[in-house]
């Protein structure tokens, strides 16, 4: 490719990124990157231009959307009970979602809304037998843990005592 040549890929290829190209001046940019003596610095181009030709639809694409909507224009509107029991689960968890909402949004307004209630005060005897009582229910439940683990530590050393005597008789 010779310098003119060059000058001109390069206007067309920053016209072809800023969207300003017609379709008759892209055929000639593809025309210039499909050539052999390609300079190495345009083949990411023609790389891209070339990925990005394969993703677009066929010439006949547009004829042929246009025609299967006239067939469905003409056909009307789908009303058998295989297309609403295909809606009805979508509709229902849609619907389910929609009710959760609401109650939460209902409960949590009637929350905000609704005053909190003073708690009673307490004196400070009422409070000392409240912690004590707490301190009691812990205690006890302390009691039975410890009982409980006294009494896996003592079967375990039977139980091994038992399997040693075995062993060695």
């Amino acid at each position: 490719m010779d310098n003119i040549q060059i000058d001109k890929l390069r206007q067309l290829l920053e016209r072809f990124y800023a969207g300003d190209t017609p379709p008759e001046e892209e055929k000639s940019l593809k025309e210039m990157l499909s050539s052999p003596d390609l300079p190495e610095e345009f083949l990411p181009d023609r790389k891209m231009i070339e990925a990005m030709s394969s993703l677009l639809p066929s010439d006949d694409f547009e004829s042929k959307i246009a025609l299967r909507i006239d067939s469905l224009a003409q056909e009307g509107p789908v009303k058998s009970k295989e297309a609403a029991r295909v809606h009805w689960p979508i509709l229902m968890r849609w619907s389910a979602a929609v009710a959760a909402v609401v109650i939460l949004a209902v409960i949590s307004i009637i929350r905000i809304s609704s005053p909190i209630p003073a708690q009673a005060e307490m004196s400070s005897e009422e409070v000392y037998e409240q912690t004590a009582m707490a301190f009691m229910v812990f205690a006890d439940a302390l009691d039975k843990g410890t009982a409980a683990i006294e009494l896996a530590d003592s079967t375990t050393v039977d139980a091994t005592v038992r399997a040693m005597d075995a062993f060695f008789q």
